[in-house]
């Protein structure tokens, strides 16, 4: 997942629901496994790449974030730089799916699919270990890059009033 711009089409969703509601459902127990990283790491990480084809032509990288983490510490660490109290509620996944279920036959242009909250007990935090050893590739930390994000967009949202 990757975050860092108010353009995003994740990261970006996440803080403008939790900046505005008081209540966000969680699919499952928020216990899935994840990676985000920010697009400035992935733009410093391609120009070294480019600058290194002795160590890195011909290669694949994956290019993932700092350190794993759980979803709903993600949430949390969104919600604390927000400085918005939050309740998160956990919605069984069996319950999330069928009512994913119903609220795709009532809307067409449904905000969550099923396969979307089936894909979110999925771990999705793979691990970096080859880019690091090649080119020496050093994520920030996800709390460094929220905490950069939400700056952001409480400015814009200032800026918009």
């Amino acid at each position: 997942m990757i975050y860092g711009s108010m353009m995003d089409k994740n990261i970006s969703k996440l803080i403008g629901f939790i900046d505005t509601h008081r209540v966000f459902p969680v699919f499952g127990k928020g216990h899935n496994l994840m990676r985000p990283v920010a697009g400035s790491d992935l733009a410093k990480a391609y120009f070294q790449i480019l600058n290194q084809p002795e160590v890195t032509q011909n290669k694949e990288y994956v290019l993932s974030g700092a350190e794993p983490s759980r979803y709903i510490d993600i949430l949390k660490e969104v919600a604390k730089n927000l400085n918005k109290r939050v309740w998160f509620v956990m919605i069984p996944l069996n319950l999330s799916i069928f009512l994913a279920k119903i609220y795709n036959l009532i809307f067409r242009k449904a905000l969550i699919s099923v396969e979307q909250v089936q894909r979110m007990q999925e771990d999705k935090a793979y691990d970096h270990d080859d880019a690091t050893r090649d080119f020496g590739y050093d994520p920030m930390t996800f709390e460094e890059g929220i905490k950069i994000q939400v700056e952001e967009y409480l400015r814009k949202k200032k800026e918009t009033k």
